[in-house]
């Protein structure tokens, strides 16, 4: 059965323009071969778009500035995985009131790899379950999280990925979270 989600709209929360992760390429095809309409807001827009890993997919993005996304606007927020975008999202207040509105509205937010650093900074992982790149676990369990070494965990709200080697898994994760939505009758506002 395919899965039709023409009608959801989604925000990737990236870093810096040319620096997206590959983690996320998979995730951002699945989807919009799907229907869905992906929105990326970058926290600095100065970055080169030319080698970029989102190359790919991002003739199907539409580029929003982060300050102009509503969260209200849109049924999911999918986070980067890259060192690099994490620690530059980490540090703008506007990424993190952004996620929070997403985690306060009960709206999916997913991340894989370092992006779960992000999911600490916003309160979001305390009695969660939660995977990650591994060299994170402590300071996710220091947060209240339970870790595991697994490609992907689904635990309310949260969609957690372990790496680029669970890319593809990361993706068909969101896209089923998604669909739940549809047939939950969740809507964007």
């Amino acid at each position: 059965m395919t899965i039709d989600l023409s009608d959801r709209h989604l925000i990737a929360l990236l870093g810096r323009r040319g620096a997206e992760s590959c983690m996320l390429e998979t995730a951002i095809r699945m989807l919009t071969d799907r229907g869905a309409v992906v929105h990326a807001a970058f926290a600095d827009r100065t970055g080169n778009e030319t080698g970029s890993d989102l190359n790919r997919a991002r003739e199907q993005l539409t580029e929003i500035p982060l300050g102009e996304a509503e969260p209200g606007d849109y049924h999911a927020a999918i986070l980067p995985g890259d060192r690099a975008s994490v620690e530059l999202l980490r540090s703008s207040t506007e990424a993190i009131s952004f996620i929070r509105e997403f985690a306060d509205r009960c709206v999916p937010i997913a991340t894989i790899g370092y992006g779960p650093k992000l999911l600490i900074d916003c309160g979001l992982v305390d009695g969660f379950k939660v995977t990650s790149d591994p060299t994170i676990r402590g300071e996710l369990e220091d947060a209240g999280a339970t870790w595991n070494d697994t490609e992907v965990i689904t635990d309310r709200i949260l969609v957690t990925g372990r790496g680029p080697e669970d890319a593809e898994a990361f993706g068909a994760t969101i896209v089923v979270e998604i669909a739940k939505g549809i047939i939950a009758g969740q809507s964007a506002g």
